[in-house]
């Protein structure tokens, strides 16, 4: 994947004369920097932006570094999950960027993609093992290629944080090993304008108490892909509620291995049911303290 590009190599992508693309960064549509040298380029994520926004077609994504089929195959989400999922089974790396950046370029939400085609296909993918449907082999190969596509969006989204952004910090509990959810959910909350950094997975709960007590972030996300114990995965979460609201952090959790009696003993904790409810919830209750999360006074 390419990081810059030059506004010859955007212009002929799009299908669009220089003096064209030109008045656009002008009208500051597409940011446009200098090299050191003085010449001109163009991040590739800002492209893409601009295709999300303006609903441009790509004559060449190939141009950009982007699939050849990209902006050419209207998926729906539905659809879309089907042919992710045949193609991390498969080992098909190339098939599985195109679905995710297609989508990207048709203007869905990056929340939305991961809850209904990421989340919802490595979901599935984990039903069909368990059934002895997928091979160990094929289920690991599939969990590296989601993660190496996962390494590349967050490139594209991640940017120079400006002053006075909200930070956020996350991680999931020891004994969890599942990296992907902790790694979506960092790029949901970079891509709504959080400073946001996963912290990794299967680190024991008295580390994560330091990391919020020495970073003290506006939010802590716990993902939850596996609960090992019960009572000591409740223990451990009121213990880094505990340390989230003694700094002022707010703190959420979420995952797939969520069930509905770990919701009712941990409901003075904020839960979050999808990508989008987090996006939402982090908008609309900016600068909230962990006191207005949790209810208390």
């Amino acid at each position: 994947m390419k990081s810059q590009v030059s506004p010859r190599q955007v212009a002929r992508a799009i299908g669009v004369s220089e003096s064209t693309l030109k008045r656009w960064c002008d009208r500051g549509l597409i940011p446009m920097r200098k090299t050191a040298g003085g010449h001109r380029r163009m991040a590739v994520s800002d492209v893409i932006t601009f295709l999300r926004e303006s609903g441009h077609e790509v004559a060449q994504p190939e141009l950009l570094g982007l699939p050849a089929a990209v902006g050419r195959t209207k998926w729906t989400l539905d659809r879309a999950r089907n042919r992710f999922l045949q193609a991390l089974i498969s080992g098909h790396r190339e098939v599985a960027s195109e679905v995710v950046t297609d989508l990207l370029v048709a203007g869905h939400a990056i929340p939305v993609i991961f809850d209904f085609v990421l989340a919802g296909a490595m979901h599935e993918l984990g039903e069909r093992w368990s059934r002895g449907e997928v091979a160990i082999y094929e289920e690991r190969r599939a969990c590296e290629i989601c993660m190496s596509l996962l390494r590349e969006l967050r490139a594209r989204v991640q940017t120079q944080s400006p002053a006075g952004q909200r930070r956020a910090i996350g991680a999931t509990l020891e004994h969890d090993m599942y990296t992907i959810p902790v790694t979506m959910t960092e790029i949901v909350l970079l891509d709504a304008g959080w400073d946001a950094t996963s912290l990794g997975s299967n680190l024991p709960v008295e580390t994560l108490c330091q990391a919020v007590d020495d970073v003290r972030p506006d939010m802590f996300w716990l993902s939850v892909g596996h609960v090992w114990d019960e009572s000591e995965f409740v223990s451990a979460i009121s213990t880094l509620a505990a340390t989230a609201r003694s700094v002022g952090t707010r703190f959420i959790f979420g995952g797939q291995a969520i069930r509905p009696e770990h919701i009712e003993s941990l409901s003075h904790i904020d839960y979050c049911k999808s990508f989008d409810q987090l996006v939402s919830d982090s908008l609309s209750e900016a600068g909230s303290r962990v006191s207005d999360v949790a209810g208390t006074s």
